[in-house]
């Protein structure tokens, strides 16, 4: 007997548009888990000054082809504990179909270019997280 193997879509076509979930008007690729920090965040679609002042945002790239660019403001609510995450804890994404993808936190760094930044607070802190099958360029 032959069994069917499902395969999911963003595998058979890596190229296609991250399915949307609309909430309250406001349009998500998914989820941001990170267990470490017991934080969930669902992030945007799409980035804007207005959408940042909600949620994380996608910045450009995607999920499916290994180059998304998710991007927060630093308060408490997004991206502000990220500062607490070591190299090796977890981070998860869910996408709008359900489809979940692990990474794991290589370093985090300064960016070098704050001088382009008019900082309030804390310093911004950068994340670097690879797919533990995919390799990552030495830090």
């Amino acid at each position: 007997m032959k069994v069917d193997q499902y395969i999911p879509d963003y595998i058979l076509n890596p190229n296609m548009a991250m399915p949307l979930i609309e909430v309250e008007g406001d349009k998500y690729i998914g989820t941001l888990y990170f267990p470490s920090l017991q934080i969930e965040l669902r992030v945007m679609s799409s980035w804007s000054y207005p959408n940042l002042k909600k949620a994380p945002c996608l910045y450009s790239g995607s999920v499916y082809t290994g180059n998304a660019v998710i991007a927060a403001h630093n308060y408490t609510s997004h991206f502000g504990q990220l500062m607490r995450l070591a190299p090796a804890d977890a981070v998860y994404f869910t996408d709008a179909d359900g489809n979940v993808f692990s990474y794991e936190v290589v370093v985090q760094e300064v960016p070098e270019d704050l001088h382009r930044h008019r900082l309030v607070g804390p310093a911004p802190t950068a994340c670097r997280i690879r797919h533990p099958r995919r390799t990552c360029p030495e830090v």
